[in-house]
């Protein structure tokens, strides 16, 4: 459920009246692991989903004082199902395969936000559907080198995408066809010493969209993560990160791309009692200027400290 209003200001010296949009989900699934050999598991899950709008308002007057209903699209169901199948290779090492689908249904705001002007409702919008399909392989090698690997094949049926319209600034949420992600994922883990920790995290990405003209936004082809941890003691961890990114399209006209970054992040964790933990993160430490979407730059350097107590 979400309300809101706008508050009076100079150019509109009163509170708006409420709106209120309101939706139900409802799922009720299971998940079977059988184990036919010793070697290899195999698992089954199936969901039940049902979602429905069941309340959406707009101002009908240019005022902003009166309200009317919008079009509430009608009840939609879907069957989610997946099968993975893991086989050990050895004692530290698996191999797996897997296939499943599954329904995303279009959020409130997806649906039916303005944007603060800059998007148009569409009451219309469907859930999508992925079919995904991924193998991959993990385990520990000689000296505790964690690794994983994994490659897939994504197909979004109706898949949702923000669409740039006709009016420079202004996008719509609309079903646009059958999607594809295609890519892989890489992760090493190494000890160094007794002390150190190194990590490395790769991924590819092609996306395409269903549509033609209309190109893949936020997702960039690669993305790499460097680590390297130092650990003084049980209690203590210093870590620095590189993160690097290529270039991205932040619109589906791809007219608002913006480019590759590297940055820096730093973060010192010291658990201070058993229950007890500080955590510092400086992140962004070279105070580099990038982006997400084109025109809002994301924070400079930023410094956050968090003290947790677990109960």
């Amino acid at each position: 459920m979400h309300r809101e209003s706008n508050l009076a200001t100079q150019y509109q010296p009163y509170q708006t009246p409420w709106l209120r949009f309101e939706a139900h989900t409802y799922a009720l699934g299971f998940e079977n692991a059988y184990r036919p050999t010793d070697a290899d598991t195999i698992t089954f899950g199936y969901r039940r989903d049902e979602h429905r709008f069941d309340q959406a308002q707009q101002y009908t007057d240019k005022a902003q004082t009166q309200i009317g209903p919008m079009q509430t699209s009608p009840r939609v169901g879907a069957n989610n199902a997946q099968i993975v199948w893991r086989h050990k290779l050895s004692a530290h090492t698996e191999l797996r395969a897997g296939i499943g689908q599954k329904t995303r249904f279009p959020s409130i705001k997806e649906t039916y936000s303005y944007r603060l002007g800059q998007a148009i409702p569409n009451p219309a919008l469907g859930p999508e559907q992925a079919l995904n399909r991924e193998v991959g392989i993990s385990g520990v090698a000689m000296g505790g080198l964690k690794y994983d690997a994994s490659v897939y094949w994504d197909s979004i049926k109706d898949a949702i995408e923000s669409v740039a319209t006709a009016t420079p600034g202004i996008s719509q949420a609309q079903n646009v066809g059958t999607a594809t992600n295609k890519g892989l994922d890489l992760s090493v883990q190494a000890p160094i010493g007794n002390v150190w920790l190194a990590s490395l995290a790769y991924s590819y990405l092609d996306a395409t969209l269903g549509k033609a003209g209309l190109v893949a936004t936020n997702a960039p082809r690669h993305w790499a993560d460097v680590g390297i941890s130092w650990l003084p003691s049980e209690a203590t961890t210093l870590s620095a990160h590189v993160q690097v990114a290529s270039r991205r399209q932040t619109t589906t006209n791809g007219l608002q791309p913006v480019g590759g970054f590297t940055v820096v992040n730093l973060r010192w964790a010291q658990q201070l009692a058993p229950r007890l933990a500080l955590y510092a993160n400086l992140n962004n430490a070279l105070d580099r200027n990038y982006q997400f979407s084109e025109g809002f730059p994301m924070p400079g350097r930023e410094l956050r400290m968090q003290l947790q107590y677990k109960l």
